[in-house]
């Protein structure tokens, strides 16, 4: 499995309501608001790069976000 976040940057104001249509999505397994550029973090659980991929479809799709970064990683500690 990979560890995969993306950070999202919403709508003035949509955050709240963003975060409601995240937690539907089975591959999001924590999210959390943040400071800086971007509002939300969004760490997924997927198996595939495929998957990543119909993931963050799924994301995009969600209104009142703005922009995204995906970031891929690997656990060392």
């Amino acid at each position: 499995m990979m560890d995969v976040f993306v950070i999202a940057k919403s709508e003035v104001g949509k955050v709240k309501e963003i975060v409601s249509k995240l937690k539907r999505i089975n591959e999001v397994e924590s999210l959390y608001i943040i400071t800086g550029k971007f509002d939300i973090l969004i760490k997924l659980n997927v198996e595939t790069e495929k998957a990543i991929d119909v993931v963050i479809d799924k994301i995009l799709s969600i209104e009142g976000i703005k922009e995204t970064r995906t970031i891929f990683g690997k656990k060392i500690i």
